[in-house]
């Protein structure tokens, strides 16, 4: 089963004009075009966040599989442009997430 997550950022600029309004930034995680719920004590790390999703997509999985016509999951994440993950990252989530047996690959890319 086919899983697309886009994640994106978006950055809130402070106001100087008050001096505990600093800016910040937020992600928000989208599959197969409707927005999730992913819970993350830190929404600041992109990494974190990424992560976060991955859980939840898997967990969700997990929650269903008394179905038996659930196939296991090929997830595609899109980050975006600001984060950069380098091959041994990506390796390193690959490798962890894809110890459930439910999942069968995950790919990153970057937006185009």
């Amino acid at each position: 089963m086919k899983k697309q997550i886009e994640i994106t950022q978006r950055l809130y600029p402070g106001n100087k004009g008050y001096p505990f309004r600093n800016g910040r930034r937020s992600y928000t995680a989208i599959q197969d075009g409707e927005r999730i719920e992913v819970r993350s004590n830190s929404r600041e790390n992109p990494i974190e966040f990424i992560e976060a999703t991955l859980s939840t997509v898997i967990s969700h999985q997990i929650a269903r599989t008394t179905d038996p016509t659930l196939e296991p999951l090929e997830i595609e994440v899109t980050y975006p442009k600001e984060v950069t993950l380098s091959p041994q990252l990506e390796t390193h989530l690959t490798d962890k997430y894809q110890a459930e047996e439910l999942v069968e690959s995950i790919t990153f890319k970057a937006p185009e």
